[in-house]
């Protein structure tokens, strides 16, 4: 698999479970994959190379997606983190210069 289709089909689980967040009201998961989802839509287009940090960022949200996740199946509830450091850096990485 070429790491563009990969990178493609991140993107589009990450952005199926923002939609998918956003019908069923779950704001932070929602907010939290639309940070990474954006991010991903610009590496997928050429417009940020695939760095250390981005990878290392992104690796922090499967981790955030998959506790939030564990919360609501065992608490009906996204939990109390918000995770806001996480989708500041996000969209830090997301700003940068494009190549």
């Amino acid at each position: 698999m070429s790491a563009l289709k990969a990178t493609a089909d991140v993107f589009r689980t990450l952005h199926t479970l923002k939609g998918t967040c956003g019908f069923l009201g779950r704001g932070k998961l929602e907010r939290l994959s639309h940070g990474g989802e954006s991010l991903l839509s610009r590496v997928r287009d050429g417009e940020r190379e695939f760095d250390a940090p981005i990878s290392a960022a992104l690796f922090e949200l499967v981790d955030a997606v998959r506790a939030m996740l564990a919360a609501i199946e065992s608490t009906g509830a996204d939990g109390d983190e918000t995770y806001e450091g996480l989708i500041e850096e996000l969209e830090v990485l997301c700003a940068a210069e494009a190549l």
